[in-house]
């Protein structure tokens, strides 16, 4: 991982994002991630991404190997979790691709579809 503040302008790091979440959660005694806790316990959840759909995705972080770390999704009601052993590209191709997955953006549109987005000024980022 990247020392913070070693991303480009307005970027996240999302260790540090998470680990103030955990202190929050511990300060407060509040469980809202029960089963689970939050990372950096061992074996605890690191966000990842959310969706539109209000679909948040963590990393179980259970073992040595990243690349091994199911994916966690819950909706940020955090009312049900679901677990997905796999790849992160391939939990994300199923859910891109996949209108049966249980979390798949592919049954909101019938076709894919690019947006660009026009690049930061390099003067807005000194």
């Amino acid at each position: 991982m990247s020392e913070v503040g070693d991303g480009p302008p307005g970027s996240l790091d999302i260790v540090e994002f998470n680990e103030s979440w955990a202190r929050w959660a511990e300060d407060g005694g509040h469980d809202a991630w029960e089963p689970y806790r939050l990372y950096p316990a061992r074996g605890g959840l690191l966000q990842w991404a959310s969706t539109e759909q209000r679909t948040l995705l963590y990393w179980l972080t259970e073992g040595s190997a990243p690349d091994r770390w199911p994916t966690v999704v819950t909706d940020d009601a955090r009312t049900k979790w679901d677990r997905f052993d796999g790849s992160t590209a391939e939990f994300i191709y199923r859910m891109l691709t996949d209108p049966l997955h249980p979390h798949s953006t592919a049954r909101h549109f019938d076709r894919h579809w690019f947006m660009s987005y026009k690049s930061p000024n390099r003067e807005d980022c000194q």
